[in-house]
């Protein structure tokens, strides 16, 4: 038993000095290591443009910004789930955001990548969401957002730019304006003239790029 013992926490050593080497490969100096090898880390840390298929260590809380953006990322796994300061996981390739943090005190930035809904985006986001230049076809599962949601360049932002007002997200989910990828149209202005915005621009051509309208 004592054998077995002494050898589980070689092990654990050895694990331990890996993920200290590979903490200062990335130039994370201060950080402690928690009991399951995730990291908390007391300072801004920088993946940026490393040409990453993966975030490379288990991450648990950021006292500041988190910055993976630029890199060749299919999925936010080993995300933190606490940040302190700013998400940035825009220019990667994520059609997904499972994975992403369920606290972020500044913003959340996932611009320029393949995203087409919020599903598992169970985050509390104290700042700005801004999911600019994506696929977003839908604000179902939006999350928990005390600033600005900024969408431009997606199929749904035509829609967006007509209420912008988070507080309407779920009525406008409630009123059968979008099936798949169709609006009805007759459904959207009524939704407009019920939380009185009786002034909007032209749609039927803004929306027929990425929509199909009915009435």
């Amino acid at each position: 038993m004592k054998y077995i013992i002494e050898m589980e926490q070689l092990h654990k050593d050895e694990e331990r000095k890996q993920l200290i080497t590979l903490c200062r490969k990335y130039n994370i100096n201060n950080f402690t290591i928690n009991n399951d090898n995730s990291i908390n880390v007391y300072e801004n840390v920088n993946l940026k443009n490393m040409k990453l298929i993966k975030i490379p260590i288990k991450f648990n809380y950021i006292s500041g910004n988190f910055d993976c953006s630029a890199n060749q990322l299919k999925s936010l796994s080993n995300s933190p789930i606490s940040i302190k300061g700013d998400f940035n996981c825009s220019f990667n390739e994520l059609s997904s955001l499972q994975y992403a943090p369920n606290k972020v005190e500044g913003n959340f930035i996932c611009k320029n990548n393949h995203i087409y809904d919020l599903k598992y985006l169970n985050c509390v986001i104290y700042k700005n969401l801004d999911i600019s230049n994506n696929d977003l076809i839908s604000f179902d599962f939006f999350p928990l957002l005390y600033q600005d949601f900024i969408c431009n360049n997606n199929p749904i932002y035509p829609l967006w730019y007509c209420f912008q007002d988070k507080t309407k997200i779920e009525l406008f989910n409630n009123s059968n304006i979008i099936n798949n990828r169709t609006i009805n149209i007759t459904n959207f202005i009524s939704f407009l003239k019920e939380i009185n915005k009786t002034k909007y621009p032209s749609l039927e051509q803004s929306l027929r790029k990425h929509w199909r309208i009915v009435k």
